[in-house]
């Protein structure tokens, strides 16, 4: 059975603060909090989100309710305010985060509290704002979170019941850092599986001139995939074969480096990857453009190829024809909208299209499941060409035989 925090006893118990050896900043040493129970019962953070800083923390090691991340470092720019996102695994955590302004090997000096947290419910994510404030010395600052269950830790390096602990390194930019962007492509998206793809992270300055430098950690599937990789002209890239079918969300996180800060991006919708054989594009191949008499059939039929993201054609895959349903258009051979499935060769051919009764050019559309865009049918109904019978031919007769421009010979 759970028992609540009882700090007086817990003050008597244990009287002095642990002074173990944490990892260093330098040469620097900072005790760690400690905990009689800590995230045994799921208390503390189990996600810490700050700038590019994106950390699952699990209750595991030794011990578990303290992690040593200072080998994961963000850049912030001091005067700049930064979302932090929590996630606890138990409900009613407090949090505090505290920050060595000065690097003078402890986290208790005034205005070193930077953030609180109240997460109360387990799963959840909460956020504050943190703000490094302007004239912190720039460089290397410890970063250090602590919880408790219902109460806020006594302090950065105080003796806890629930919850845990943990550290990472910030890179504080003087306000003279310049922000930065980072967009993402795909060299082939969608791709088919198995099919090497290169994702590209393009950084650059949100203003003014200069390129970027440092390294971009790209990531598929919200985790990081593969080691940071260096910029090379504000490029980085990343090429890998191994995703397999489905839709990958894909990202990239900038670093920063001493003049620019760090930035995130990600690929549009995703990187698609299809199954071999498998519809990625359409395109119109055959009766396009063409015309024909209102309330006439097209003289040729509507032909659509498909093919996979190699460039082959795709058999059996259901195309589906339509026109527009107003103005002018016209009807398949069995209703609109009509479907078709392809041929060995990719080729689906739509039945007869007949123009209705109205004149005017449009367009048909051919789609088809998987691909990201239609193929499309450019067509005219024009109107019929007039002609002359019964009393309207001889009016024509009589008025081109006044005008002495019809001759006719007596017999």
């Amino acid at each position: 059975m759970r028992l609540p925090p009882k700090r007086l006893v817990r003050s008597i118990l244990i009287a002095a603060v642990a002074a173990t050896c944490a990892a260093t900043i330098g040469s620097a040493q900072y005790c760690t909090p400690t905990y009689s129970t800590g995230c045994t019962f799921g208390d503390g953070l189990a996600l810490f989100q700050l700038n590019t800083i994106n950390q699952t923390i699990p209750c595991s090691g030794s011990p578990a309710w303290y992690h040593d991340f200072t080998a994961v470092s963000t850049q912030l720019v001091a005067g700049t305010g930064y979302t932090l996102t929590v996630q606890a695994g138990y409900s009613s955590i407090y949090v505090s985060v505290w920050v060595d302004l000065n690097n003078d090997n402890d986290l208790s000096d005034s205005g070193e509290l930077l953030g609180q947290i109240i997460c109360s419910a387990s799963s959840t994510n909460y956020s504050t704002t943190i703000t490094i404030p302007t004239g912190t010395t720039p460089g290397n600052h410890r970063l250090r979170f602590a919880t408790e269950w219902i109460a806020y830790p006594s302090g950065p390096c105080s003796s806890e019941t629930y919850g845990n602990a943990g550290d990472f390194t910030i890179e504080v930019l003087g306000p003279s850092a310049t922000g930065t962007t980072t967009a993402v492509t795909s060299s082939i998206n969608p791709s088919v599986h198995h099919q090497s793809v290169t994702f590209t992270a393009t950084v650059a300055p949100v203003s003014g001139s200069g390129t970027p430098t440092g390294t971009v950690e790209f990531q598929i599937d919200g985790s990081d995939f593969g080691s940071p990789v260096t910029l090379s002209g504000g490029v980085a890239t990343l090429t890998t074969s191994a995703l397999s079918v489905g839709t990958h969300p894909v990202g990239a996180t900038y670093g920063g480096d001493s003049s620019f800060s760090g930035s995130s991006g990600s690929l549009s919708g995703g990187q698609v990857v299809n199954a071999y054989g498998q519809a990625a594009s359409i395109a119109a191949t055959g009766g396009t453009p063409q015309s024909a008499m209102v309330g006439t059939p097209f003289a040729a039929t509507l032909q659509a190829t498909v093919m996979d993201s190699l460039g082959n054609p795709v058999e059996g895959a259901t195309v589906t024809f339509t026109p527009p349903i107003s103005g002018a258009s016209g009807t398949f051979a069995g209703g609109n909208p009509a479907t078709a499935a392809t041929d060995s060769n990719g080729v689906a051919t739509a039945p007869t299209f007949t123009a209705n009764n109205t004149s005017g050019t449009y367009q048909v559309q051919a789609t088809v499941s998987g691909a990201t865009s239609a193929a499309l049918f450019d067509l005219t109904n024009t109107e019929p060409i007039p002609t002359l019978t019964g009393i309207g031919l001889l009016f024509m007769l009589a008025v081109l035989a006044g005008t002495g421009v019809l001759l006719l010979r007596r017999g």
